[in-house]
Formats: C-alpha cells, structure tokens, sequence
C-alpha cells in the first residue's frame, strides 16, 4: 500500500498575519534591504524577526477558514507536514496559534536541510527520506508560490 504525504508550508498557505509585513517594511527595511541579494541570510533573517514579532504578541496569525477545512479531510489518510522557511520554535509558535496542532504530524523547518531553499528540487526527497517513509509513497507540496509547487 502506498503511503500518502501531504507537505504544506505555513505563512500565506495555510495562514495569514494582517499586520507582518507593515512591520517588517517599517522596522526592518534597510537590515532587510542590505541581504536583499542573499536569499538563505534573508530567510534566516525574516525567520528571526518573525519569531521575535510572535513572542512579543505584535503579530497575530489568522487561519484560512478552507485550511481547517482540508486538514480535517486529509487527517487520517496519510500524514500531514508543514515544511516552511521559518525557525522550529516559529512554526511551532505559528501553528499553536492557528490552532492548527490536532491536524499536523510533522512540523520541519528548511533549517533541517541545511538551509537547502524550497526551489531546490533535491529537497523534497530528502524531506521524504527525513520523514522515514519507506517503500512506495505519493507526495504532495502546497505552497502560494508557484516557483516551489513546480519544483516539488
């Protein structure tokens, strides 16, 4: 039988924060300017203030109302990963918040991966083989970034 893995990534995917970018343009534009041309330090960089926003409580999350919804079909028939840019301790943050905890089997952070980036198509059979699937196995990557569907 084969198994069934469905990678989601979490910020704008399966959640949204109103306020994020106002505060990221507003506090944060020239640190954010200056890695501009570097995508790893940007993403570390973004996933550091983004933690620092949650632990303060000046960013909220809101969950898609369709998310829950497909989480709940999903549950139970096969398992459920979020695969995102942010640190753990983020994702982990973001998901408590969202609610998001009963749907979610595996919380993985590009960290993980040695910083590998989500157009890497090499990543995805890694995050399988981190997972331990073995044998025969359909996955699946959502993402709002068309770039990173294409490459899973």
């Amino acid at each position: 039988m084969q198994e069934k893995i469905y990678m989601f990534d979490l910020m704008d995917t399966l959640v949204w924060s109103p306020n994020l970018m106002e505060l990221f343009a507003s506090e944060n534009a020239e640190l954010l300017a200056k890695f501009k041309n570097d995508p790893k330090t940007w993403q570390r960089e973004t996933a550091r203030i983004a933690d620092a926003y949650l632990s303060d409580g000046r960013v909220k999350i809101t969950t898609y109302e369709e998310s829950l919804r497909v989480l709940g079909r999903l549950k139970g028939s096969g398992r459920i990963a979020i695969l995102s840019n942010g640190t753990p301790n983020t994702i982990d943050k973001i998901v408590a918040q969202a609610g998001l905890d009963p749907f979610v089997d595996e919380r993985l952070s590009l960290e993980q991966f040695n910083g590998r980036d989500k157009s890497e198509k090499e990543l995805y059979p890694m995050v399988v083989e981190y997972l331990g699937s073995r044998g025969l196995y359909t996955a699946t990557y959502t993402d709002d970034k068309e770039k990173y569907c294409k490459a899973a």
